[in-house]
């Protein structure tokens, strides 16, 4: 509905300086984090009315982030762990195929920046460049990334009480890093980070990929929805179909320290890119 009002364009990921935007109602930035932006889930508010649409049912609103319109620091009942533009912005329990339908991109005339991350922006693309709307998954189920020690849950474990608006396409790190191309890989510094490989637990759902954003805790699988509209749900592996993802570990590729894992071996099964060539992977 959205993309029919904007010449098929899909709602943009992040709509500014994702760091150094300010509350609309007073001006200032958040407690808890970046300040407010305005990224898809809110963007696209005025066609699903309803903010429990974005919690999936089988995990609940633990933080109460849905539970109501967005806070700014001075609206009452303000919560920087709850319902909160920042929060809002960020934890949907389902993410948008991010590196192929709106990645970040830092401009070239910051890439020389100390913390060039602070003027990243989104880069809208439309549903008519995917070569295969069937074969190209849009969005899926998310969870954040490891907790940090600024919240009450257990550091160091995967928040799966929170979702997260995008997702790491499989095998992307090596065409991104190793490439002049100043777009923005999601990275917490910990081993796979910004890509997906091998189990960090195989033994324990949910716990199998720790860095792809993607919540793999239905029998080890998602539901996956298409750019065509049709959803299916997905082990792992068909989810990272085209790459060597069973066989990839952390800092495979020569990518050291800083991420690295699946590479993409076979295009024509590969389900996450929208034109066939896109940056050459």
């Amino acid at each position: 509905m959205y993309g029919g009002d904007y010449d098929d364009t899909i709602a943009i990921m992040i709509n500014g300086q994702y760091r150094n935007l300010k509350n609309v109602r007073d001006g200032v930035n958040t407690t808890y984090g970046a300040g407010r932006t305005d990224g898809w889930p809110l963007l696209v508010i005025p066609y699903i009315k309803s903010r429990g649409l974005f919690v999936d049912p089988g995990r609940a609103d633990t933080h109460n982030i849905w539970s109501s319109p967005a806070h700014a620091t001075v609206d009452a009942g303000y919560d920087k762990y709850g319902a909160s533009y920042r929060n809002q912005n960020r934890f949907p329990f389902y993410g948008v195929n991010y590196l192929f339908d709106s990645p970040l991109l830092i401009p070239q005339s910051k890439m020389g920046d100390a913390t060039p991350t602070d003027f990243m922006s989104g880069e809208a693309h439309t549903f008519t460049e995917a070569d295969d709307p069937s074969g190209t998954i849009f969005y899926t189920e998310s969870q954040r990334g490891f907790v940090p020690s600024s919240t009450t849950d257990v550091i160091g474990q995967l928040d799966t009480t929170r979702g997260f608006f995008g997702i790491d396409a499989p095998g992307l790190w090596e065409v991104l890093v190793s490439s002049t191309v100043p777009y923005v890989v999601f990275w917490d510094g910990s081993n796979c980070s910004g890509d997906w490989c091998g189990d960090m637990d195989p033994t324990t759902i949910g716990r199998q990929k720790n860095t792809n954003y993607v919540y793999i805790g239905y029998n080890e699988g998602a539901n996956a929805t298409f750019l065509d509209g049709h959803v299916k749900y997905l082990k792992d592996a068909a989810l990272a179909s085209g790459t060597d993802y069973l066989a990839a570990t952390p800092q495979d590729g020569g990518s050291g320290a800083f991420g690295g894992g699946a590479n993409i071996v076979d295009k024509v099964h590969y389900l996450w890119n929208l034109t066939n060539n896109y940056y050459g992977a």
